[in-house]
């Protein structure tokens, strides 16, 4: 996909330059959608900004146009930050935190990817960049008994179980500092790709 040439940096926007990029995200990846569209590779690169959780926030409307364009990307490096909310997960019945929860619901529909860059920014819900949720998560062996959490009945969102990119070649984490046993544990489930 060719770069648009558009700076949000200049653009004359009210308001919060995060949710201004988060709508254009969310506009690009739906109208490649109705497109019918299917780039292999999707850049987000702000610099000076970067999406929030809530830019990958798909509406239930939009899943069955966005899921083929997001299950054809081989290549997707994305700057992001902790700029929104945790939100409240279930897992086995227990009510924790989440944080970037709509970013793993959209990694887990990117099931081609070759290439992934994640790009993190601190946010104002943290002075740091939400490195110890994410990465732990992408690190996790995918579960291959089958079992199902237990549902709650608490008000929560259900659980994004971890996922293993099969294609995967090439993880590049920039602006972070991760723990050492997470960056193993990250290397462990890759290595063999």
């Amino acid at each position: 996909m060719q770069n648009t040439g558009t700076s949000i940096h200049h653009a004359q926007v009210h308001g919060d330059m995060s949710m201004y990029a988060n709508r254009v995200f969310l506009s690009i990846i739906r109208a490649l959608g109705i497109a019918s569209a299917r780039p292999e590779r999707y850049e987000v690169i702000l610099r000076r900004a970067a999406l929030d959780d809530l830019a990958f926030n798909l509406p239930k409307y939009l899943e069955n146009t966005v899921r083929p364009v997001l299950s054809n990307i081989r290549t997707l490096f994305l700057d992001f930050s902790n700029n929104s909310p945790a939100v409240h997960v279930d897992i086995d019945g227990n009510k924790v935190m989440c944080a970037n929860y709509y970013l793993r619901q959209f990694l887990a529909e990117a099931s081609q990817l070759e290439h992934l860059r994640l790009n993190f920014h601190a946010g104002r819900y943290s002075s740091r960049p939400n490195v110890d949720d994410l990465l732990p998560w992408l690190a996790k062996p995918v579960s291959s008994d089958g079992k199902a959490h237990r549902a709650s009945t608490k008000p929560c969102f259900p659980y994004i179980q971890p996922v293993k990119f099969d294609h995967l070649r090439e993880l590049d984490i920039g602006m972070a500092r991760a723990e050492s046993k997470v960056l193993l544990s990250l290397i462990r489930k890759y290595q063999c790709m």
